[in-house]
């Protein structure tokens, strides 16, 4: 199952799948922001049932979804494009296990996580996931009382950003000039005074 679900996810393209409207467990690609959040920097949404996940992007910006199982060793990454909707199918039972997290970009141009968090709990929720930008992390939020108040997303630090960012620290520094360095012979001042030469002294 779980394999059924990371192949879905490497081989599913850019463009939304048409499913029938009248599926109570496809999720809604037409959610508006909740009313708490309506004025903070929201790159993304989340929403995950019993057959469906639903990953939308609400910016003009590549963004990226990591999959997960860590009992298993496995993780999938999948690019979320500009404003783009992915709906991905869930065999059943298939998001047991299973974890995401979302990587974007910060308005300086820093990679920022979501950090990582089960797949079964936000299914479990049947709430939206509402990922909001600060400077230093991405935060979900699920909408409570009609969107007026809001629950922070229970996560876990995650393991893949450090090793991203140190990536792309080393790819960003510039190559060190090459210096050329002299030879000590090259360094040396030549001896311009006149060498003594022996002379023989005249006879006495």
């Amino acid at each position: 199952m779980l394999l059924t679900l990371l192949q879905s996810i490497a081989l599913l393209g850019a463009a939304s799948h048409a499913l029938p409207a009248n599926s109570a467990q496809v999720p809604s690609d037409k959610l508006p922001l909740p009313g708490a959040i309506r004025a903070a920097d929201v790159p993304a949404e989340i929403q995950i049932t019993a057959t469906h996940f639903m990953a939308k992007s609400l910016v003009n910006e590549r963004q990226w979804l990591v999959f997960m199982n860590q009992e298993r060793g496995l993780v999938r990454v999948r690019g979320l494009r500009p404003f783009e909707s992915a709906l991905l199918p869930i065999p059943s039972g298939g998001a047991e296990g299973m974890s995401i997290e979302l990587i974007a970009y910060s308005v300086g141009g820093r990679l920022l996580s979501s950090g990582v968090f089960p797949c079964t709990g936000v299914a479990s929720s049947k709430n939206a996931v509402f990922m909001e930008r600060t400077p230093k992390s991405l935060i979900g939020w699920t909408p409570r009382h009609g969107g007026r108040s809001l629950t922070r997303l229970a996560t876990k630090p995650s393991t893949l950003l450090p090793t991203l960012a140190s990536t792309r620290a080393r790819a960003a520094q510039p190559t060190a000039p090459h210096v050329p360095v002299p030879l000590p012979a090259e360094n040396r001042t030549k001896d311009k005074s006149r060498k003594l030469k022996r002379k023989k002294l005249p006879p006495i």
